[in-house]
């Protein structure tokens, strides 16, 4: 279970980093910004356990990722340099 787990979050690590490099190149710098804090979140859910007092930091980190992504809706980013 736990190797089913680790190629999981690997997998993960890997499809956000390739997003945030894609969405970069093609002129999405929100959403870059986004899936590269996701790569982040699931390197370090591979790399160590989550403590009860990081929980509570961690749940901000993404709520922060998530107010950035909905803060600026899709045509805004397409107008400052998207495609």
């Amino acid at each position: 279970m736990a190797i089913l787990a680790r190629k999981m979050w690997s997998v993960c690590i890997i499809a956000a980093h390739t997003l945030a490099g894609t969405s970069a190149s093609y002129g999405f710098p929100l959403f870059a910004e986004i899936s590269g804090k996701l790569a982040h979140i699931f390197q370090y859910a591979l790399n160590a356990t989550i403590a009860a007092d990081a929980a509570g930091p961690l749940v901000e980190f993404i709520s922060e990722a998530v107010a950035l992504l909905e803060s600026r809706p899709y045509h805004d980013q397409h107008e400052r340099g998207g495609v």
